[in-house]
């Protein structure tokens, strides 16, 4: 676990206070234990659960996260990963002003000194997609992002 990770959160322009963080500890062999012990001392809206084992898939740990969920809005993100400032923000009012049900932001990849777009091809330049389930276009973006979600049925 990283503290840039979690500080990326506490640090979001729609203010830490209207955010629940919910952090799973996969079985980690390192100080992520401590680190989350450290900051959920100091903030009342940090939730933690520590994992017996570790699940080898992120499905696990986010299924575990949902539940303990008292948010309308759920978004993930992995320990070695960060917010920019205004992510949530962002996407919490193209959410409501969309009356969306799912949306998506972009993503970039620092590594090993270079700076990459991470969006899927797909996403990149589509702009706001509206859709239901029985559309086709649905069902490819379902397929594209589905190992990346949790298994939640």
């Amino acid at each position: 676990m990283y503290k840039k990770t979690i500080d990326s959160v506490i640090n979001q322009t729609i203010g830490f206070e209207n955010i629940e963080l919910i952090i799973i500890d996969d079985n980690s062999k390192d100080n992520t234990q401590q680190i989350i012990n450290e900051y959920a001392k100091k903030y009342s809206n940090i939730k933690s659960k520590y994992l017996d084992e570790n699940s080898g898939y992120p499905g696990k740990p986010r299924n575990i996260g949902i539940e303990l969920s008292t948010s309308d809005y759920i978004i993930f993100l992995d320990s070695d990963d960060y917010f920019e400032k205004d992510a949530c923000e962002i996407l919490y009012e193209k959410i409501n002003s969309e009356k969306a049900d799912l949306v998506f932001g972009s993503c970039t990849i620092h590594k090993l000194g270079r700076t990459l777009d991470g969006t899927p091809k797909y996403f990149k330049n589509k702009g706001i997609l509206k859709f239901n389930s029985k559309n086709d276009e649905f069902i490819k973006i379902i397929e594209l992002i589905s190992p990346q979600l949790p298994k939640i049925f």
